[in-house]
């Protein structure tokens, strides 16, 4: 493996995130960030696992902010967008970043996963169920959602 390969020390990155290794995802992605300090996948990615884990969030708007400059429609930086701003607790910012990816991509339930989220956070829990169904439409077997649905409609 090119130890330079950005592209590939992104996915090493991804792959530790998903396998909650993120000693290691955080390795590969401070090492691609040394490399390019302003590829927009590598922020988005990063700043997502940091969001995830509730990390240091105003670095990870800063690595968001990088993501969007380059492409504001892209709909997965905006679902992360709206992902950093839940997770620092504006609630409506947050909402309204994950319309936007939803306008754009309203397949992904990742995005429904988020708006069940917030709209939960925001004591609207029918909107919240409606919303975590419509991701299960997109992904039927989507574990993080049917854990939602069935711990809110009991």
């Amino acid at each position: 493996i090119d130890s330079n390969n950005v592209e590939i020390i992104i996915q090493l990155g991804l792959v530790n995130h998903i396998l909650k290794k993120y000693e290691e995802s955080d390795f590969y992605y401070e090492k691609a960030l040394i490399l390019e300090p302003e590829n927009p996948l590598l922020n988005n990615n990063y700043a997502y696992s940091l969001s995830e884990r509730n990390l240091e969030l105003e670095r990870a708007l800063e690595m968001i902010k990088i993501a969007i400059d380059s492409d504001s429609l892209n709909a997965n930086y905006l679902d992360t967008y709206g992902w950093v701003y839940f997770q620092m607790g504006d609630n409506e910012k947050a909402l309204e970043f994950l319309e936007k990816s939803k306008a754009i991509n309203n397949a992904n339930p990742e995005v429904w996963l988020h708006i069940g989220d917030v709209l939960k956070k925001q004591g609207k829990e029918q909107e919240a169920i409606d919303a975590w169904e419509k991701g299960l439409n997109c992904a039927p077997s989507n574990s993080d959602l049917l854990e939602r649905i069935k711990k809110n409609k009991s």
